[in-house]
């Protein structure tokens, strides 16, 4: 069958029969539902050099914590890849219900445009142009630390010695 449809892709469109669109049609579903099969057999997760479970997405990595209700993500070593691919996995602690209730009640996304900011940082004499924030972002731990706020040149500078 496969030199049927190969031999029918040779040909010019005028020339092809009923007989050649069909196996050339069966050909190509056989073959995209091939790639499904093994898109599907394909194991979740891979096991890193530590033997750490690392999932490609957040959904087989929540399926995975959710299958083990008796035990907290910390305890389950795995991760998974972010969008962004960084590894991440799910933190044991869970809010209280007053933070929870408080979140829920909190506006999403509300926004302040940067001229807004920067004209409220000018009233509170903040000066604005040649800073730098220089910070290091730790997505596992969930935190940002501040490492150096300077002029630009200085900012840079004190970075280059740290190192």
């Amino acid at each position: 069958m496969a030199k049927i449809a190969a031999s029918a892709l040779n040909k010019p469109v005028s020339q092809l029969n009923t007989n050649d669109l069909k196996n050339l049609i069966r050909e190509t579903f056989e073959e995209i539902l091939r790639e499904i099969v093994r898109q599907e057999q394909r194991p979740s997760y891979y096991l890193d050099e530590s033997g750490h479970k690392v999932f490609f997405n957040e959904y087989a990595y929540s399926r995975f914590v959710e299958s083990h209700p008796d035990k907290l993500p910390s305890e389950l070593n795995a991760s998974f890849i972010d969008a962004q691919g960084f590894r991440c996995h799910y933190s044991d602690y869970e809010l209280k219900p007053s933070v929870t209730s408080r979140l829920r009640r909190s506006p999403r996304g509300k926004t302040i445009a940067s001229a807004e900011v920067k004209k409220r940082l000018s009233k509170l004499g903040v000066p604005i142009g040649g800073y730098r924030i220089l910070y290091l972002l730790d997505r596992l731990k969930q935190t940002v630390t501040v490492c150096f706020i300077d002029k630009h040149d200085k900012a840079y500078q004190k970075l280059r010695r740290r190192k």
